[in-house]
């Protein structure tokens, strides 16, 4: 390649990096404002801003830019720190485990919930406001009690989404054994109205972020919005997302001790 179109590519590269440079720092610098004066937008695709983040990085290493790159790296930990504040990137969280529970979630219909050793002792709608109805289930198994809730929020507004998590975690504070919760909360968990959730009932994301369509197994442009909470002493062995007659099933093994 000749000195001029080499010169050219040289010039285009660093054009490149300095508007990725100025979009990243400007987003980045968002990130430390109230988290309810964050755009939605960079809430909803801060993972996906997150990989680009990452690429860009890779990017400048490559070319042996140190400036762009000690820049990029810097506003990939201020992502990741956003990120890992709340959520599993990319492994779920597991915990030495002594029972196991096969829980197949389907799209508008009861959850299929397995496992050896298993008896329900209740099970039941709970009224999440706004004719929102979610599932529970209580089981025994081997001695240990516990609770299963399925919810599915995204048909819901800012505000209703709001409500139907308060009388959620009204839900949860009665219970004297530990609840799982498991669907899609129609938001992100790093969103505020989720955080404030979290925090009220101690509950912990216990999965890898999910990147699923309404019809595709994976979309990397698709916002994570589907979570298994719980606490400390349950965790995730495997989540996988199936299609069963063209509803969309998410399959999660759960364990606990």
């Amino acid at each position: 390649m000749g000195y001029f179109s080499q010169r050219k590519r040289h010039e285009r590269e660093n054009i490149f990096m300095q508007i990725m440079l100025a979009v990243l720092g400007v987003q980045c610098l968002l990130l430390f404002l109230p988290a309810e004066r964050v755009p939605g937008f960079i809430d909803d695709f801060l993972f996906q801003i997150y990989i680009v983040n990452l690429l860009v990085l890779i990017f400048s290493v490559c070319k042996k830019r140190i400036w762009f790159s000690t820049a990029f790296a810097v506003f990939l930990l201020i992502n990741y720190a956003h990120l890992a504040a709340s959520a599993n990137l990319f492994f779920n969280q597991r915990v030495v485990a002594e029972h196991r529970v096969l829980v197949r979630d389907i799209e508008r219909r009861p959850p299929e919930i397995e496992g050896t050793g298993m008896v329900k002792l209740r099970s039941g709608h709970l009224n999440l406001g706004h004719n929102e109805p979610a599932l529970f289930y209580t089981f025994e198994k081997n001695l240990h009690v516990f609770t299963i809730v399925k919810i599915d929020l995204r048909q819901l507004n800012a505000s209703q989404r709001q409500t139907a998590l308060k009388n959620l975690g009204r839900f949860i504070k009665m219970q004297d054994d530990p609840v799982i919760v498991l669907g899609d909360f129609g938001v992100p968990v790093w969103k505020p109205v989720m955080q404030k959730f979290l925090a009220d009932t101690m509950l912990q994301v216990k999965n890898r972020l999910v990147l699923s369509g309404r019809r595709s197994v994976f979309n990397p442009l698709a916002v994570p919005q589907y979570y298994v909470l719980a606490f400390n002493n349950v965790g995730v062995e495997d989540i996988d997302v199936k299609f069963r007659h063209r509803l969309r099933e998410v399959e999660t093994v759960v364990e606990f001790y």
